[in-house]
């Protein structure tokens, strides 16, 4: 048999006198579940909301996707997922936001999704999980260590951003970049924590 094939059955009873008639018919579609659907992606994220990508594209297990079902967790680790109820389903995006969803800036949220059929629900996608804050601000000014350099080398400093400047989490790392200023070349002199 087939997934997504709908079959036909019928049958008759044989005895010593003969073949009895066919019963009424019963009709089945081969299908299951839909397969988990990949993780919802950040597309944009500021203190008032977050706009996740989903790709619908899912194996629908032989039979019609009938919704689509969006959840978030409740802004605190290991706090239950509920529906997304501003969610349409089968929309490819979706933005959550502090006045339609009742999200609280400074808040870390986790979301996942999954799709349903008639024959049941699929499993949840992998978790992205998204602070509702504003991205880092820039140090305000890098400084040459005269101490530090040489005419081979030169050593920079600046002032670290603390976790508490930037809500929704802690500082992961800085990246600085280098130009020569007489080609334009462009390198990344440092890229850590």
């Amino acid at each position: 048999m087939t997934r997504g094939v709908e079959y036909t059955f019928r049958f008759r009873v044989k005895n010593s006198i003969g073949w009895s008639d066919f019963s009424s018919t019963v009709s089945s579609l081969v299908a299951i579940a839909p397969s988990k659907l990949s993780v919802p992606t950040l597309l944009a994220v500021d203190v008032l909301s977050i706009q996740l990508g989903l790709n619908t594209n899912v194996d629908n297990g032989g039979s019609i996707v009938i919704s689509y079902n969006l959840e978030i967790n409740g802004g605190i680790a290991g706090s239950a997922f509920v529906p997304v109820t501003t969610y349409q389903s089968g929309d490819l995006s979706h933005t959550v936001t502090i006045l339609n969803d009742a999200l609280v800036g400074g808040k870390i949220y986790t979301f996942r999704w999954y799709a349903v059929n008639l024959f049941g629900t699929g499993e949840r996608s992998n978790e992205v999980t998204v602070a509702l804050a504003p991205y880092p601000l820039a140090t305000t000014s890098i400084t040459k260590n005269m101490a530090l350099s040489s005419k081979t080398s030169l050593s920079l400093t600046w002032s670290p951003v603390t976790a508490g400047a930037t809500p929704g989490g802690n500082i992961w790392g800085y990246i600085l970049k280098a130009k020569d200023i007489l080609n334009g070349t462009v390198w990344t002199a440092f890229d850590g924590v």
